[in-house]
């Protein structure tokens, strides 16, 4: 589902191409049908949510009140905190990479900005292969496998940037750091949902995700900084080592989804908190 982000980014990228020549602001005005999509789905898709908290074993029950206190105690509290900061490490490499290695191509590699109009194109086709392969791998080998793999593909990617001087050949190479971002966020929603038990797995990992965003705004601030100081060189190697940084935090972290040895081929057992179950992928 999750991969349906890169599909729009591909498609507002093509839509910006057509209809930029004549109204920029015609862009915002196909946007809008964002909303119309949502009413779609209100409609279309049921919610179950009423009837997992209210079934009949719950009849007669109070409704349970969930706040934040409840994703802070014990190891719920340690996992939310370790979670959110693997977040804010992925979001600051991923933003602060892709909003500068444009700048970066352009005046470190001489690429035109004709070409590098087409570049969101390259990252976001690259991207929707990264959500693919890498969520059939964290069904495969673990969310936390997956989620590995994927970040050193990006902390691997990027410097590559610094190293080739090539313009071109760094412009479709853009593919393969969009192939990364994918995994590193493809699998993230999984296994956030299985991190915590269910009765506060919406809010804990809405949290985690979104809270998270801080590197998202700090980051391209820091690589600017550091690369109107130092050069995007050293902007970009800071936006990679986050990754890594993020991988010391995923360590801490439990796998929540493994492939169990004695169930038939295919068997994917899902951790919740302590407590796992397997069924049949």
């Amino acid at each position: 589902m999750l991969s349906t982000f890169a599909i729009g980014a591909i498609a507002a990228s093509l839509v910006g191409r057509l209809v930029l020549s004549y109204d920029w602001r015609l862009l915002f005005l196909v946007g809008s049908t964002a909303i119309l999509a949502a009413a779609c789905v209100w409609w279309a898709v049921p919610d179950d949510s009423p009837k997992m908290i209210s079934g009949p074993v719950q009849a007669g029950k109070a409704k349970e009140r969930v706040g934040l206190s409840n994703i802070f105690h014990g190891e719920i509290g340690r996992r939310t905190v370790l979670a959110t900061i693997l977040n804010a490490f992925s979001m600051g490499g991923y933003w602060g990479a892709a909003t500068w290695i444009p700048s970066f191509l352009t005046r470190e590699r001489g690429l035109s900005l004709g070409t590098m109009a087409n570049f969101s194109l390259v990252i976001y086709v690259g991207m929707f292969f990264g959500y693919q392969v890498f969520g059939y791998l964290g069904d495969q080998i673990g969310r936390k496998r997956s989620i590995m793999w994927s970040s050193i593909t990006c902390a691997v990617a990027i410097p590559i940037y610094i190293v080739i001087a090539n313009g071109l050949v760094m412009f479709w190479w853009g593919m393969v750091v969009g192939f990364g971002f994918g995994g590193v966020f493809g699998v993230m929603g999984a296994y956030f949902a299985e991190l915590f038990p269910e009765n506060i797995r919406a809010l804990a990992g809405g949290f985690c995700f979104n809270v998270g965003r801080i590197g998202a705004v700090i980051a391209p601030f820091t690589v600017g900084v550091l690369g109107q100081t130092y050069g995007l060189r050293v902007g970009l190697t800071v936006a990679s080592s986050t990754f890594v940084l993020g991988l010391v935090i995923l360590v801490l972290l439990p796998e929540t989804a493994t492939i169990s040895s004695k169930a038939p081929a295919g068997t994917v057992c899902h951790g919740d908190a302590g407590k796992s179950s397997c069924s049949s992928s």
